[in-house]
């Protein structure tokens, strides 16, 4: 009797050890990951990149119709739900209005608070405090936003993706100059690397999520 007794719970142990740990454990990593997307989601930044006027003269009409009022909805999101704003803008000579954030945008930005970075490499995480500041709030996944996606944007995102934070972008929050000719090819770097959404209101989905 005894000897049945412990062959069952050899079979009982061995039933729980060998084959139902790979299924807890495959729910257990399932819901880390998902608690760790909902952190990231909770500690996310939204960065501004060069979206000033001196560049701006570059991108079609066109697009940027269709641009500005995408990123403003997505500004006043992290408005009203308290998730930081970075502003960064290539330095410029003094008293050099050409260059600072384009009027549309600084109107919605003076409605709450963000912070302006001055970056002198197109890698805003050069030479700046940037890395700093987000790590001193917590932050692990960027909104990225502005222009040029190939170029300064792209670059700052590899910064990013360097120091361990996740991108998150869409094609309605980031542009290229009129001739630039690496834009789809970026976007397919966007998406190997991070997370794009094809409009900025899948983007806001997923934040609210």
């Amino acid at each position: 009797m005894l000897r049945k007794s412990l062959a069952s719970f050899a079979l009982l142990s061995s039933l729980v050890l060998g084959q139902g740990c790979p299924y807890l454990y495959r729910q257990e990593n399932a819901l880390t990951e998902q608690l760790t997307e909902q952190q990231q989601k909770n500690k996310t930044a939204v960065l501004l990149i060069d979206m000033q006027d001196y560049f701006l003269k570059d991108v079609a009409e066109a697009e940027l119709e269709k641009e500005i009022p995408h990123q403003i909805a997505v500004l006043r999101y992290a408005q009203q739900h308290g998730l930081p704003i970075y502003v960064l803008e290539l330095e410029r000579p003094q008293n050099d209005d050409r260059k600072e954030t384009t009027q549309r945008l600084k109107m919605v930005l003076n409605d709450g608070h963000y912070r302006t970075i001055i970056k002198r490499e197109k890698n805003g995480f050069q030479k700046t405090n940037l890395e700093s500041l987000l790590s001193r709030g917590g932050v692990e996944q960027l909104v990225l936003m502005g222009v040029y996606a190939s170029f300064c944007v792209q670059s700052t995102a590899r910064g990013a993706i360097e120091r361990g934070y996740s991108i998150i972008t869409s094609p309605e929050l980031i542009a290229d100059a009129a001739e630039a000719e690496g834009y789809y090819e970026s976007i397919d770097w966007y998406e190997r690397k991070g997370k794009v959404f094809a409009t900025h209101e899948k983007l806001l989905e997923y934040l609210k999520e």
